[in-house]
């Protein structure tokens, strides 16, 4: 995916299904894979930042913390 010159991928490739579902629980979890986290990078001009969203639902900076 790749809009106003900022390049997001899904732990390093490009996602497949890049949209985070919630069930009604507030449960989290990316496609039909709702076992473990995942890790968006954005990458702009070679600058990268990057977002965690664990199987929770809770979106973080900082993966694993």
């Amino acid at each position: 995916m790749n809009a106003r010159g900022v390049a997001l991928t899904l732990g390093g490739s490009a996602p497949s299904n890049d949209s985070i579902l919630f069930d009604s629980r507030g449960m989290g979890g990316v496609g039909s894979n709702n076992s473990a986290g995942h890790v968006y990078v954005f990458t702009r001009n070679g600058f990268k930042d990057s977002i965690c969203v664990s199987r929770f639902g809770l979106i973080a900076r900082t993966c694993g913390q």
